[in-house]
């Protein structure tokens, strides 16, 4: 027997969500860690979480030995005793019927919640389903069967790199939670939803451009366009980025997101291949250097250079090649003379540094070259530098804190939104007007 039911459209946050196709790997909708974190959550959080959303914390019901238990209760008892996480269940029950922010429930959907024991093709009437109805019944089977499936993965045919046949569709299960969501929902749509409603309402959404650690170990990423990029080094982290800005993270949380490309090195390693030649690393790209004139005029000189294997280099995209016409190819600082202003030199255009905040956030500790306002002129003039992605900043007159994410400034509308993102209000800049405006108004972040 199938435990789950069809899923045409589901009333979400009082409003018709209708069924859209999106790239869900749905080998990997959640990690193991999330799916048995049955702590995750404290009746009290729990029941606040329940009386924001609707009025599911102001029903009750009565357990075999006859005791009233409000569906708190029920949902954080069955998740203890059966260990699997509470906002599973809460998920769950949102899902199969809206009844986490529907503002009145149907009989129906206090007796069949949690959608167990009604497959495609059974009946509620049936007398054999009976014994499944209320809500006690449905939070408890419901967690029960969840257990089962991760303790027998094999013989559900859920273990890792096992496949499962959704909508005519083969699917390759990465854990046994995720194969656990197949089993009880084996439709693509319904776990669509499940995986939209737990992005929104409890997984942790990485801002674009956010450092992280992952959780017990010593291994740093960049969230970067859906994928987590690792730092190969240490020293590639903080070459470009204050530590006290990164957010520790769980493995569950990084799960989410697809593996890409390494860093391996920080911006400015020189790196000789096993050929001979020698690559300047730079924003992403590998610049072969032209030769040993150009290498000596750059002023580089051997003792910098690491001898770096093909592996290390393979994934590293190749840039133009540096040559005589490269007077500052590593994003030199250069301070005029006559009034101390500080640039950003890339390709031979000249970005302003308009502040103070700005230098410290991006340039700390760099050498600036004193030059002159004739040398200056030479060079054309492009957009001011920006602070980093993922800082954290707020301005006098504008109420609020936002984050760089994009180049863009994202306002952080609550605190309970800063709080469940992991970001420290130590980290939080002030910065001038300009600088702020340096960032155009994005997205809000709630």
């Amino acid at each position: 027997m199938r435990f789950q039911r069809t899923l045409a459209t589901l009333t979400l946050f009082g409003m018709l969500f209708p069924y859209t196709s999106f790239a869900l790997d749905l080998g990997n909708i959640i990690s193991d860690h999330d799916f048995t974190n049955s702590t995750s959550m404290s009746r009290t959080a729990l029941n606040s979480f329940l009386d924001k959303k609707g009025i599911l914390h102001s029903i009750a019901d009565t357990d075999p030995w006859g005791n009233v238990l409000s569906i708190t209760d029920i949902i954080i008892n069955a998740a203890k005793y059966y260990r699997i996480n509470p906002q599973v269940l809460v998920v769950t029950a949102q899902k199969e019927q809206s009844a986490i922010t529907d503002t009145s429930l149907s009989q129906y959907q206090k007796n069949w919640m949690m959608g167990y024991g009604v497959c495609d093709s059974c009946s509620t009437d049936d007398p054999a389903l009976q014994k499944f109805i209320g809500p006690w019944k449905q939070f408890n089977n419901a967690a029960k069967q969840f257990r089962n499936y991760l303790d027998n993965a094999s013989s559900w045919g859920i273990s890792p790199g096992s496949i499962r046949n959704i909508d005519d569709d083969d699917v390759r299960v990465k854990n046994v939670a995720s194969g656990a969501l197949l089993r009880y929902t084996p439709h693509r749509h319904g776990n669509e939803v499940f995986d939209r409603l737990w992005r929104d309402w409890f997984a942790l959404n990485l801002i674009n451009g956010t450092i992280v650690k992952k959780q017990s170990t010593n291994s740093y990423f960049l969230i970067k366009s859906g994928e987590k990029r690792e730092f190969k080094s240490l020293a590639a982290v903080v070459a470009n980025y204050d530590l006290k800005s990164v957010l520790t993270v769980s493995a569950g949380d990084l799960d989410r997101y697809s593996d890409g490309a390494p860093i391996r090195f920080p911006n400015g390693t020189l790196a000789m291949a096993p050929s001979g030649g020698v690559y300047l690393i730079w924003n992403d790209e590998k610049r072969g250097i032209g030769s040993q004139e150009v290498f000596k005029r750059l002023g580089y000189s051997r003792d910098e250079v690491f001898s770096a294997s093909w592996d290390e280099l393979k994934d590293i995209p190749t840039g133009p090649t540096l040559t005589e016409k490269d007077l500052y190819p590593t994003s030199t600082l250069l301070q005029s003379r006559t009034n101390g202003a500080v640039f950003l030199i890339e390709e031979g255009v000249l970005h302003p540094v308009v502040s103070r905040e700005v230098l410290k956030n991006r340039f700390a500790g760099r050498h600036l070259s004193s030059v002159t306002q004739k040398e200056l002129d030479s060079f054309d003039v492009g957009a001011p530098v920006q602070l980093k992605d993922g800082t954290l900043v707020k301005t006098p007159g504008v109420s609020g804190v936002f984050i760089i994410s994009d180049g863009e400034r994202r306002k952080i509308l609550t605190g309970e939104a800063f709080t469940r993102y992991g970001f420290s209000w130590g980290s939080v800049i002030e910065v001038d007007a300009r600088t702020f405006n340096l960032h155009p108004e994005g997205a809000k972040i709630k």
